[in-house]
């Protein structure tokens, strides 16, 4: 096994990672435009030698599913021309089968002015290459492209199966991808959301939380500007109403800890927050003359990786509910307040998973360090092999800074780190034939 494991890892240091990663930041794939990456996907996965797979969610059938949730463009357009592409590479028998998984999709890049380089261009300086995507989350794509490639170019067989899954929609709900995948029977004795994440090797995430959305329309009364004293301003109201939702967002903040959320911050050096309540939209008016005649606020309440969503939502409801009846005008003209398209439940996979041990002593192994267990605080496509797959899954990569930035960028080491880590797991818990 080790001449083996030592072949392996020497062609995946020859394999090219980073022009790999390059190719896919260079084709911009924000939510709902992923067709031409995916694309590229095929024709890499083919490369490797993996029997390959598109399919298209059907929109009718996947919205059956309690777990589904999708963006509105994708309820209105459906998933044509947005497959999610599958890449096999059968064993020999006899050992355990893996499926490795990430996302095509990537969030906009927002205003140009922002990034100093280009965001599509792939650019390298030193140890990093720039681009979006290139942290969140195409490096995860590159890495296991790369990994399949070093297995194929070793002559090496494994004993269980291999899996690579490229999906799309992660960032905004999963629906249409990784949960159709699940529907549509994807299963393993283990899975890897390659994605690389802060404090890389240094700790293997074993959960994630989840998330609710919302929509709070608050009332007032219409009325000219001139006689605003004789009128109910519906903004001011729904600052109240704002305020009553950052006292329970501080509230949870506290009282609301989960060690293997809060460690994977203090790996990173970031302050430790395992839930988060935020309004993220306000919308009011329709004229400076006019007073609104309502304010809307949307935003989305974290659920912790041990609680419910329907116990988080109870919380929120009677909240709002107490608040406005301690408000002479909300107490008689209440609120209206609305769980929209957003829905994402938060998952654990056993820690004392063999799986999970597996990954745990790889990752100690190939950096040379301790390896905790930890879990993240948003959400991820982790849920769906874990609640409705039956399949124990973990994000294992290395260092990698947030993504969703400007100038949002990977580090090459890392990125070759991933390999090197990835090709150790997948012998070690496929088995060489």
């Amino acid at each position: 096994m080790k001449d083996v494991l030592e072949k392996v890892i020497s062609q995946g240091r020859r394999t090219d990672v980073v022009s790999l990663l390059q190719e896919l930041v260079r084709i911009p794939s924000p939510t709902g435009e992923e067709e031409a990456v995916q694309t590229l996907v095929q024709e890499r996965f083919a490369d490797a030698g993996l029997e390959v797979e598109a399919f298209e969610a059907n929109l009718e059938e996947v919205r059956e599913h309690p777990a589904f949730s999708a963006p509105r463009s994708s309820l209105e357009r459906g998933y044509a021309g947005r497959p999610n592409v599958i890449g096999r590479m059968r064993g020999a028998g006899g050992g355990r089968s893996l499926l490795l998984f990430c996302h095509a999709d990537t969030v906009p890049p927002g205003p140009r002015s922002a990034w100093t380089r280009d965001p599509f261009g792939g650019e390298v300086e030193g140890n990093r290459l720039y681009g979006r995507g290139s942290g969140d989350a195409k490096s995860g794509l590159a890495v296991m492209v790369a990994c399949a490639r070093a297995l194929k170019a070793a002559g090496v067989r494994l004993k269980g199966d291999l899996t690579l899954l490229s999906t799309v929609e992660e960032e905004e709900g999963g629906g249409g991808g990784m949960l159709a995948c699940v529907l549509r029977g994807l299963r393993a004795d283990g899975a890897v959301y390659t994605h690389m994440k802060p404090g890389g090797l240094g700790g293997v995430d074993i959960g994630s939380g989840g998330d609710v959305s919302f929509r709070i329309t608050v009332p007032g009364q219409a009325g000219h500007k001139g006689s605003a004293h004789l009128f109910v301003n519906a903004i001011g109201k729904a600052e109240y109403i704002h305020a009553a939702l950052r006292e329970l967002d501080a509230q949870r903040g506290e009282a609301v800890r989960e060690p293997l959320v809060e460690k994977r911050f203090e790996i990173s050096g970031l302050a430790p927050r395992t839930v988060n309540l935020v309004v993220t939209v306000i919308r009011a008016g329709v004229s400076i003359g006019q007073l609104p005649a309502e304010c809307v606020l949307e935003g989305v309440a974290g659920v912790a990786p041990r609680e419910s969503l329907d116990e988080v939502k109870k919380l929120v409801e009677d909240h709002v509910a107490r608040a406005a009846g301690a408000d002479p005008w909300l107490r008689g003209h209440p609120p209206r307040l609305e769980w929209t398209e957003r829905r994402a439940e938060p998952c654990l996979t056993d820690p004392g998973h063999p799986f999970v041990k597996t990954a745990l002593s790889v990752a100690e192994r190939v950096t040379g360090r301790p390896c905790q267990r930890q879990a993240l605080n948003g959400t991820t496509d982790m849920r769906f092999p874990v609640l409705y797959g039956d399949t124990p899954t973990i994000m294992f990569g290395g260092e990698c800074p947030r993504g969703h930035i400007p100038d949002e960028y990977t580090h090459i080491d890392e990125l070759q780190l991933s390999v090197d880590g990835l090709l150790h797991l997948i012998l070690e818990w496929c088995g060489a034939a």
